[in-house]
C-alpha cells in the first residue's frame, strides 16, 4: 500500500513538473470577422500592416496572394504587452521562473464571402510562445491567447488603407 501511494505521488509530481497533460484541447483558436472590403484590398492592407514597422510591431514572414494568406511574427514582447495578450499554463515548478521573452506567430487567412458581395472573411490565429526561466535555465512554453492581438489584426483588416506619402 505504501509503495503504491509513493509511486502515485512520484508519477503525479513528474506529470506536473513536465507539464504533460496541460494541453488537452487546442490552444489555437481562430477569431473571424467579415470585413466589408474586397479580398484584394484587405490582403494589401494587411501586407502593409505587417511590413511597416511604423504601423505595427510585426515582421512579415510570408504573403501568398494566390491563397490569400499571410504569416507574421513579433518577437521581444515585453512583460506588459505579454500580460495583456497571452498567458501560459505552468506547473508549480515553472511558476518559480519569471517571464523572460515572448514571441507570437500570427496566421491570417482570407476568403471571399459567398453571400455578401465585395466582402472578405478574415480569420486570425495567434500562436504565442513564452520563455520562462532564470539566468541558468530557460524553458519555452506554448501559451494561450487572450484574443486581444487577434482583435487588433481584425481592426487593421477593416481599416481603410493608408494613402501613399507624397
Amino acid at each position: 500500500m505504501k509503495l503504491a501511494t509513493f509511486t502515485f505521488i512520484i508519477a503525479t509530481v513528474a506529470l506536473i513538473a513536465t507539464g504533460a497533460g496541460a494541453e488537452t484541447h487546442s490552444r489555437l483558436v481562430a477569431q473571424t470577422q467579415v470585413v466589408a472590403r474586397p479580398i484584394a484590398d484587405v490582403f494589401a492592407t494587411l501586407k502593409q500592416y505587417f511590413s511597416d514597422p511604423m504601423i505595427s510591431r510585426f515582421q512579415l514572414i510570408s504573403a501568398n496572394s494566390a491563397t490569400h494568406s499571410l504569416i507574421a511574427k513579433e518577437s521581444g514582447i515585453d512583460q506588459d504587452t505579454w500580460s495583456s495578450s497571452a498567458f501560459c499554463v505552468t506547473s508549480p515548478l515553472q511558476m518559480m521562473f519569471g517571464f523572460k521573452d515572448g514571441t507570437v506567430t500570427v496566421t491570417v487567412n482570407l476568403s471571399k464571402t459567398p453571400k455578401v458581395k465585395h466582402s472578405t472573411l478574415v480569420s486570425v490565429t495567434a500562436d504565442f510562445k513564452g520563455i520562462y526561466g532564470n539566468k541558468s535555465e530557460q524553458h519555452e512554453m506554448n501559451c494561450l491567447s487572450k484574443g486581444t492581438l487577434e482583435k487588433e489584426v481584425l481592426a487593421a483588416a477593416a481599416a481603410a488603407p493608408t494613402p501613399p506619402a507624397k
